[in-house]
């Protein structure tokens, strides 16, 4: 099997199709303030800047300035650290985990309807290669 031709393939359909809003809405939830408050809503509601740098895989000034401007609007809250008062850590606020939730169940409700949109075979399928892609692309 020639598996770069076929890659060629695949990149120029994911080239080639209208950009879904599902790509949009997902490229959203991983990137800036969302993605620190899913990082927060996943790890119990409260992580470290530093972690969220690393995470996020952007500087620790790019996490400084995302975590100034959801403090600013009620998202998080930061505290500080009770083993090292140095240390500041963050925590998500009751509206930025409902902010957080909301997303979710819209993306949820966009996905199943794709998703029901395939039929349950394909579907399925299409779920099984995502998960099976994801495991082989971590072993990079």
């Amino acid at each position: 099997m020639d598996y770069y031709s076929l890659a060629g393939e695949l990149l120029e359909v994911r080239n080639s199709r209208p950009r879904i809003r599902l790509d949009r809405t997902i490229s959203h939830l991983l990137k800036g303030e969302i993605a620190i408050l899913h990082y927060l809503e996943k790890h119990g509601g409260q992580a470290h800047p530093k972690d969220l740098s690393e995470e996020l895989v952007v500087s620790t000034a790019r996490v400084a300035v995302l975590l100034n401007t959801l403090e600013k609007d009620g998202f998080i809250t930061r505290i500080h650290d009770s083993r090292d008062n140095r240390l500041t850590n963050v925590s998500l606020s009751e509206k930025g985990r409902e902010l957080i939730n909301s997303r979710r169940e819209e993306l949820l409700m966009y996905m199943s309807e794709l998703l029901s949109k395939l039929g349950e075979d394909d579907a399925k399928e299409y779920v099984r290669l995502q998960k099976k892609l994801n495991m082989v692309a971590g072993d990079r």
